[in-house]
């Protein structure tokens, strides 16, 4: 797999101001009302605006609710819209209290596949932000560690900063990122056969 050697760059700062604002605005805003869990095993939970927990046990409309959690050896489908589409893995919780606009992954491991035809999600990843539109993506976070995996097309990464710094990420590409560490690292390849030939969580996902 050729690895492409990709150069950081400064967005323009209106650019620049829309992501940071995108990325951040975390406290008040619409929730998905047509979304739906529409698989899950072992123990889910949905998470009310006010941040209440509640378990789940099957299919359903998710209405106002903002955000997903799952237990050890549990997983849920998430559907969004007809375009938009989640797995969250064991042990994560990932919200969504402004839409797609702002999703962001606290903890765990999440596949999120946006279609072209959709507009851009926003998943926020500790101090990184990816723009999907047009690829699939896995991100996994652990205490200030996290990697973003591209499975399909390209996206957007951006630095949660006043002036980002961004890169483009291929399919077949993956940023390792150190909260603790500064800017953004070059992306590195990844086998995605062999990925998608171990991993559970991605197999039938695409």
């Amino acid at each position: 797999m050729k690895t492409l050697n990709l150069k950081l760059a400064t967005l323009p700062t209106f650019l620049a101001l829309a992501l940071t604002i995108s990325a951040n605005s975390n406290l008040h805003g619409r929730p998905i009302s047509i979304a739906q869990a529409t698989s899950l095993s072992g123990y889910v939970e949905i998470m009310s605006p006010d941040g209440i927990l509640f378990p789940i046990r099957q299919p359903m409309q998710l209405g106002s609710h903002s955000g997903m959690k799952t237990r050890l050896n549990s997983h849920v489908d998430i559907k969004f819209s007809k375009y938009i589409a989640a797995r969250l893995g064991p042990e994560s919780l990932l919200t969504y209290l402004n839409g797609i606009q702002d999703m962001q992954l606290h903890s765990g491991v999440v596949l999120l596949k946006v279609s072209a035809k959709s507009k851009a999600a926003i998943l926020s990843v500790r101090s990184i932000t990816a723009t999907v539109k047009g690829a699939t993506i896995m991100a996994s976070c652990m205490d200030r560690q996290f990697q973003i995996i591209v499975l399909q097309g390209s996206i957007l990464m951006s630095t949660n900063e006043a002036t980002p710094r961004v890169c483009q990420l291929d399919e077949g590409q993956m940023l390792y990122f150190d909260d603790r560490s500064p800017g953004l690292p070059e992306p590195t390849p990844v086998n995605l056969e062999l990925l998608m030939r171990t991993s559970g969580l991605a197999r039938d996902f695409l």
